[in-house]
């Protein structure tokens, strides 16, 4: 039967429009489309009209998704709370969701804390540039894909690396220095090149195969660098480290080991306006292994403070 122009308007005024919906729960028009189109809730539609109308009750099953998302969840996992037939099998969906959302958050606590941790060096770079302290190190492990200027292309190294990186952001750029580089004791040709990799702090394994070195937590003068030209000498870089080893009666137990905290100037680096594609300055957080010597005991440590035990996240 057909229906005359006045039930028409009854029925149409009990459907509500998208833009009702839209200004009512503060979503775009598409994203009410994108949710109908995901089974979420319906429209209707009669068969000589296009516009979307929308009934009471659909008004409150979208209610219902934007509580559900507000919560975290995805429009697949609503679609599954949706399709649960009692209520124990919601119960567990929201379990499960509540425990995504633990992991969630321990992720991002992991995050912040190596976020102020990483701050945290910067302002010890600031305030103790070019000081030493005697202390103890943290634990490193690295990994070594660099000796001098060459990059090692092994297929196995590289592998290694990639686990390795799932360690960010905890892992730093990592140069390993011989005795040598600090000291000048040999003709430039003859020292050990420098060795480069990526470090992570920490006193637990996981770094398997021949490229990897550990540094165990050992007494080291703690210094903080800043190299502002690419020719400098290493020597020259560290002579404040060497004159504080001599002061204490200490001597070089082995290389020295650091992390690269920060570059400035990269992006006039990458637009092609540096010195020699370089940044302006590197900023480095140092280790140098000592020990006294065996005919004599080390002097009360000098320097600024009491030291510190540095701690990376």
């Amino acid at each position: 039967m057909n229906r005359t122009k006045s039930e028409k308007k009854q029925e149409n005024a009990r459907r509500y429009s998208i833009g009702l919906l839209s200004r009512m729960f503060g979503v775009t028009p598409g994203s009410i489309r994108y949710y109908e189109d995901e089974g979420i809730f319906l429209s209707q539609r009669g068969p000589d009209s296009s516009i979307r109308r929308y009934s009471a009750r659909m008004i409150k099953l979208l209610f219902s998704a934007r509580r559900f998302l507000s919560l975290g969840f995805q429009v697949e996992e609503i679609q599954q709370i949706y399709a649960a037939e009692n209520l124990p099998q919601i119960q567990g969906l929201l379990a499960d969701k509540a425990q995504a959302l633990r992991r969630e958050m321990e992720a991002m606590q992991a995050k912040l804390d190596a976020l102020e941790g990483f701050r945290h060096r910067l302002d010890l770079a600031q305030e103790r540039l070019w000081t030493c302290e005697l202390t103890q190190s943290p634990p490193l492990w690295v990994i070594v894909n660099q000796k001098g200027q060459q990059v090692d292309e092994s297929a196995a190294l590289s592998q290694q690396i990639g686990a390795f990186m799932r360690r960010l952001p905890q892992v730093f750029p990592t140069v390993i220095l011989p005795k040598e580089c600090l000291t000048g004791g040999q003709p430039g040709a003859l020292a050990r090149e420098r060795l480069c990799g990526f470090g992570c702090f920490s006193g637990e394994g996981g770094v398997q195969g021949d490229f990897h070195r550990y540094f165990p937590s050992t007494l080291c003068v703690h210094t903080f660098v800043r190299m502002d030209d690419a020719t400098q000498r290493y020597e020259a870089l560290f002579a404040h480290c060497l004159d504080y080893i001599r002061a204490n009666r200490l001597e070089m137990a082995q290389d020295a080991y650091g992390i690269d905290l920060v570059r400035t100037g990269e992006g006039a680096c990458l637009s092609g306006n540096c010195r020699e594609g370089r940044p302006q300055a590197v900023y480095y957080e140092y280790w140098i292994p000592v020990r006294a010597p065996r005919d004599q005991s080390p002097m009360a440590p000098q320097g600024p403070g009491e030291g510190i035990t540095p701690s990376m996240p």
